[in-house]
């Protein structure tokens, strides 16, 4: 009976050890303490709300920024734990701007797997003022419409941006680009956009940067029906009073323009107004605006280039002699005067006698004395300022 007992507890002691041994075959080789490199990190900004506070806010990189690190544990537990390890960047203690060196740390939600090495312990970052800014809106049409000229306008004239002190002023404008080549019909859309800087390339990189329009802007695209218009120069009525305008040039003497297709047939002409403040002088060239009817859209033309000489009028009192014509046969003219002195106005070079003739028609009278209207004759740009008359005694 003794040595049956005997036996059993060596089994029992042999069991024990047996199992010591397989438990630590499984432990050290089915879960086995191991070492892992993870690379590549995201790097989190984290209390930059505070930084903004403050009026501050850091310079984001192109590339989000990353680190490395080597841990240690159960190879079960690096398992669970690879896919929730975090890395982050505390910027509540930064008051103002500048370059700073800020720790990294690596958050482990389990204490079983030890951090034992990090090959980057800093980050270098910036740190500029937040500024915000009104970006203008211009809207760019792309590709050819044969059929149409496609008036876009943008519904919002600017956007609101804010950021870094550095990219945001170096916005110039929010562009957006619409293709015009397949509209055909009057369409509200919204597009998307890009901001250009003052080199008029566009900023690829917009991490910098928050607009207040995310979701894009919105374009009404109205469609005209194409037409080629003459320009007419129009004058203010006190200019043309005082002033002798010889128009040399007008550049372009038409123009395509876009018409609404109810008011197409009404729309004939195009003018331009001429300054009324323009100085006397040879050679003057000027840029005139187009006056666009509100049933119109030129896309490319605003103005017209002219050129023109431009005089200060002169008024004379000329002696001019009296020709007598269509005397009826048999009669002579035995009482008149022979030479009159009118009043003239306009380009001085051009008052002269010479220029100016006056004559008395005297078909169809009879014997007596009549009162005839001189036929005066002026060069262009000068003018009379009353009608002439004279008393005529044929015999």
């Amino acid at each position: 009976m003794k040595k049956v007992l005997d036996s059993k507890i060596v089994l029992q002691i042999l069991s024990a050890g047996v199992a010591v041994v397989l438990w630590f075959i499984i432990a050290y080789t089915v879960n086995p303490v191991i070492s892992v490199t993870l690379k590549n990190i995201p790097v989190e900004y984290v209390n930059v709300k505070s930084l903004e506070d403050k009026e501050l806010t850091p310079i984001y990189s192109n590339k989000i920024p990353v680190v490395s690190v080597v841990l240690e544990g159960t190879r079960n537990d690096l398992f669970n734990v690879m896919k929730k390890i975090h890395a982050r960047i505390d910027l509540s203690s930064i008051e103002e701007e500048g370059v700073y060196d800020v720790p990294i740390t690596v958050d482990i939600p389990i204490n079983s797997v030890k951090l034992t090495k990090k090959k980057t312990d800093n980050l270098t970052i910036t740190i500029e003022p937040l500024v915000k800014k009104d970006v203008p809106v211009v809207v760019k049409q792309t590709g050819t419409n044969k059929e149409y000229l496609i008036k876009s306008v943008s519904e919002e004239d600017t956007i609101a941006v804010s950021g870094a002190k550095s990219f945001v002023e170096n916005i110039d404008y929010a562009q957006v680009t619409v293709d015009v080549s397949q509209i055909k019909e009057n369409e509200i859309s919204g597009y998307s956009y890009s901001f250009i800087d003052k080199n008029n390339y566009e900023i690829e990189s917009t991490r910098n940067i928050k607009a207040q329009t995310s979701g894009g802007i919105v374009v009404s695209n109205t469609v005209y029906l194409a037409k080629t218009l003459p320009v007419e120069i129009e004058y203010p009525d006190f200019l043309t009073k005082d002033y002798i305008i010889d128009l040399k040039s007008i550049t372009p003497q038409s123009v395509n323009i876009g018409i609404l297709e109810d008011k197409y047939d009404e729309v004939t002409k195009l003018t331009a107004l001429f300054p009324s403040h323009t100085a006397p002088a040879d050679g003057v060239e000027l840029s005139l605006p187009l006056v666009i009817p509100d049933c119109a859209y030129s896309k490319d033309v605003s103005s017209v280039t002219v050129k023109a000489d431009i005089k200060r009028k002169e008024t004379r009192i000329l002696t001019i002699p009296i020709a007598f014509k269509n005397t009826p046969s048999n009669m002579t003219v035995v009482s008149s005067v022979r030479q009159i002195d009118i009043m003239v106005t306009g380009d001085g070079e051009k008052l002269n006698p010479s220029f100016i003739t006056a004559a008395a028609d005297l078909s169809n009278l009879d014997k007596g004395t009549h009162e005839v209207v001189l036929d005066i004759t002026t060069p262009g740009n000068v003018s009379l300022h009353e009608q002439y008359k004279i008393m005529v005694t044929l015999q």
